[in-house]
């Protein structure tokens, strides 16, 4: 079980890595306002194309390594397992791209923050919206909290999708062969 979690765990991993490669270092993509949405979905895609590698391990160790049968609760916990790699991984790329690779990205993050708010908050509510908001930014420019904002997210992501995997793959018995 230890080898399949770690393997599809590292597979996800290398899947964000090369997704981080591509999108930050070789199309050196910035926030911008007019990119910053579809920069967020871009993201969420790009966590769930590496958590698709939950299904898989767990698939893999029902079939190859569990004689084709698996309970829904270990099923969950390998997908859990597997999923604490990418989330990992997550998180210190998040923290390399906004401490080595783009130092500014939260200053840019936060004038674009402000910029919606402005938009959307009447002005009597404005400008304690922005002081929320940069104390926000402020906790989460320590960079454990900022790992810990982006592992949770992930891993809550995860959850998700080894919840759902488990209900998929589970088996109690073999079938019999038509």
């Amino acid at each position: 079980m230890k080898t399949t979690i770690i393997r599809y765990g590292l597979y996800g991993a290398a899947l964000q890595i090369v997704f981080f490669i591509i999108y930050w270092l070789i199309l050196r993509v910035q926030i911008t306002p007019e990119n910053y949405n579809t920069q967020e979905i871009t993201g969420y895609l790009e966590i769930l194309a590496s958590l698709c590698f939950v299904y898989f391990g767990i698939r893999y160790y029902r079939d190859q390594v569990n004689g084709h049968i698996i309970t829904f609760g270990k099923a969950l916990g390998i997908g859990l397992l597997i999923s604490l790699i990418p989330a990992i991984a997550f998180g210190l790329l998040d923290q390399l791209y906004t401490k080595m690779v783009d130092p500014h990205f939260l200053e840019k993050w936060t004038n674009i923050q402000v910029e919606q708010l402005r938009k959307s908050t009447p002005p009597a509510e404005f400008p304690a919206k922005v002081k929320a908001l940069k104390a926000e930014i402020e906790t989460y420019s320590n960079p454990f909290i900022g790992w810990l904002v982006m592992f949770l997210t992930v891993f809550f992501i995860g959850v998700i999708v080894s919840a759902v995997s488990a209900l998929i793959l589970k088996r109690k018995t073999i079938k019999p062969n038509a």
